[in-house]
């Protein structure tokens, strides 16, 4: 999949890998994917609505309740399912819940994400970031933490994140390419789980799109 929204394209002012939930919402620019079809699920499926409302209201004065979020249970739905895959993973179960904002929440938020059902059943996600030649000099050094606006600053596709925790790493990554990508070449960082480290490479699509 190309991207298509030319505010994507644009590179955001830098902000802390740590912003919170709110500010993820503020910054998130949801990214059209292309539907995959049987047995995939992307953000534009699943969480149509699942952005959450910006808060209007300022930080709580002393003795004041802070706001509460809205967030829709599309979202919710999401999320409950990540979580439960991450729990299932040797790889990601021993992350804490402040991981979310910078690893989960930004894909979830842009849509940039793939929930992978079997018998309706959630097994495995697959999480993508649009990088520019700065952050690809950083992911390849081993930094894995991406501000929000970072997981749309460029035009290359990388796979962030496969959370695969009962197999089917590698189909997980050529059904994305293949259907979300439309068999566009796609760089990968992920956990490779045979090695338990982190590989970077190129995935070709099977099925090129029409010229």
């Amino acid at each position: 999949m190309m991207k298509t929204n030319a505010d994507e394209k644009s590179t955001p002012s830098p902000t802390s890998p740590r912003s919170s939930a709110q500010d993820l919402a503020r910054q998130a620019e949801p990214a059209p994917v292309r539907d995959a079809g049987t047995g995939l699920t992307d953000g534009v499926e699943t969480a149509e609505t699942a952005a959450p409302s910006a808060a209007t209201a300022g930080p709580p004065s002393s003795g004041q309740a802070p706001a509460i979020p809205n967030i829709p249970p599309a979202m919710a739905e999401v999320l409950g399912q990540i979580t439960w895959l991450m729990l299932n993973s040797t790889q990601h179960r021993h992350l804490f819940l402040t991981d979310y904002e910078w690893l989960i929440l930004p894909a979830v938020l842009r849509k940039q994400f793939r929930l992978i059902r079997q018998d309706e059943k959630s097994v495995a996600v697959v999480l993508w970031a649009y990088l520019n030649e700065e952050t690809e000099r950083r992911f390849l050094g081993g930094t894995r933490k991406l501000a929000p606006n970072e997981w749309g600053a460029g035009e290359t596709p990388w796979i962030v994140d496969v959370i695969a925790p009962f197999g089917g790493h590698e189909q997980a990554i050529q059904g994305v390419v293949d259907s979300v990508f439309m068999g566009r070449d796609v760089k990968v960082l992920a956990i490779d789980p045979a090695t338990k480290s982190l590989t970077a490479r190129t995935v070709s699509g099977q099925h090129r799109a029409a010229e």
